[in-house]
C-alpha cells in the first residue's frame, strides 16, 4: 500500500508578503489613530515608544507563524524594531526624568 499523501496545505508564496503588508498597514492605521487629532507634545513623545513596541510585537508574531526562509527576515525585522523600541523607551524615560520643562 502506498504511503498516505501529506494532508498539510502548501501555503501560497504570497502569504509572507501579505503578512508583512498587513503589519505595515496596521501600523499606519495605528499611527493615524494616535496622531490624527491634535495632541500635546507629551502625548506625542509617549506614542513613539508605544508605536515602536507594537511594531516589534507584530513582526515577532509574524515571524513565529511563518515558514522558512521568510521567518529569519521577519525575526531580523522584529529584532531591529525591538531595539528601536528599547531605545525609544529609554529616551522617553530620560526625558521624563531629566529634561527641563517636560510634562508641563
Amino acid at each position: 500500500m502506498p504511503p498516505a499523501p501529506s494532508t498539510a496545505p502548501v501555503p501560497p508564496a504570497f502569504n509572507p508578503l501579505l503578512g508583512a503588508g498587513l503589519v505595515l498597514a496596521n501600523m499606519l492605521l495605528l499611527y493615524w489613530y494616535l496622531f490624527y487629532y491634535e495632541v500635546s507634545e507629551n502625548d506625542k513623545t509617549f506614542y513613539v515608544p508605544v508605536l515602536a513596541t507594537a511594531l516589534a510585537a507584530q513582526w515577532a508574531l509574524l515571524a513565529a507563524g511563518s515558514a522558512q526562509p521568510w521567518r529569519k527576515w521577519f525575526w531580523v525585522a522584529a529584532g531591529l524594531s525591538g531595539a528601536a523600541a528599547g531605545l525609544a523607551w529609554v529616551g522617553y524615560f530620560w526625558l521624563l526624568a531629566f529634561a527641563r520643562g517636560f510634562n508641563q
